[in-house]
C-alpha cells in the first residue's frame, strides 16, 4: 500500500497546528485562572489589611501627649504623635497615618517653669514672715502659715 505524499504533507502540517491550538487553549485557561486567583488574593489581603487598619486603629485611638524618643547620636527628644485612619471616597479604612511632632522645647520650657514655681512656693512658704497674696478686691486668695499663725486664721 502507497501513501500518497500529499496525505504525508497535510498530516505533518495538521499536526503543528494541532498543537498550536491545544496551546493556546491551555494558555489562555491558565491565564484566566491566574488572573481570577491574583484578584480574589489582592481583594482577601486588602481585606485582610483594613481588618487590621481597624484594629490597630482602635489600639492607638488616643494621643500619646509625651513621650521619650532616643535619636541615634544620643539625644534625646520629647515628641506628642497620633495616629489616624485613612480612609477612601467609601469610608472604609484604606491605611494609617502617623502624626508625630517634636516638642521638646515645649517640655523643657515647662518643667522649667514648674521648678520656677516650686521655689516660689518654698519661698513663700517658709520665708520668716507672714505674707498673703490678695486679688484685685482685696479678697486673700493664698497665705502662708507665718500669716496663719500671726492673724489665727487658717487657710479654709
Amino acid at each position: 500500500m502507497e501513501r500518497n505524499p500529499m496525505q504525508l504533507k497535510r498530516r505533518y502540517l495538521l499536526l503543528p497546528l494541532l498543537f498550536l491550538i491545544l496551546g493556546y487553549m491551555v494558555f489562555s485557561v491558565y491565564n484566566d485562572v491566574r488572573n481570577r486567583t491574583t484578584a480574589e488574593f489582592n481583594a482577601q489581603q486588602m481585606l485582610l489589611a483594613k481588618q487590621a487598619a481597624k484594629g490597630i486603629w482602635s489600639l492607638f485611638d488616643h494621643y500619646h501627649e509625651e513621650e521619650i524618643f532616643k535619636r541615634a547620636d544620643g539625644r534625646t527628644d520629647w515628641v506628642r504623635r497620633k495616629l489616624h485612619p485613612w480612609r477612601d471616597s467609601t469610608g472604609e479604612v484604606g491605611g494609617l497615618i502617623l502624626f508625630t511632632e517634636v516638642i521638646t522645647e515645649r517640655v523643657k520650657a515647662r518643667q522649667l517653669l514648674r521648678e520656677s514655681e516650686e521655689r516660689y512656693l518654698s519661698v513663700f512658704e517658709h520665708t520668716g514672715t507672714a505674707t498673703v497674696i490678695t486679688d484685685e478686691d482685696r479678697t486673700i486668695s493664698t497665705a502662708n502659715k507665718g500669716f496663719e499663725k500671726l492673724s489665727g486664721y487658717t487657710e479654709e
